[in-house]
């Protein structure tokens, strides 16, 4: 995969939603397959998340007067908690 290849938040969320699903009705099993297949394929070019604790979710640290190295730091010390 090319540097540049990355599948949309979009296409992404699709497709994790389809890994999440049943098999329809009506859908044979080996087609439902390759549709579950090319979701997978589509979330491996998906860039990563970032994973945000939930005590710093709309939390303006700029605001606070944090340093962005500390704001980082701490979090770090509580997500070992």
């Amino acid at each position: 995969m090319a540097l540049n290849e990355r599948t949309s938040a979009q296409v992404a969320t699709y497709a994790s939603e389809i890994m999440t699903m049943s098999k329809p009705s009506g859908i044979t099993e080996e087609l439902w397959d390759k549709i579950k297949s090319v979701a997978a394929s589509a979330l491996t070019q998906a860039p990563d998340r970032k994973v945000v604790p939930d005590f710093w979710r709309g939390v303006n640290i700029g605001a606070l007067g944090i340093d962005v190295q500390a704001a980082a730091a701490l979090a770090m010390l509580e997500l070992k908690k």
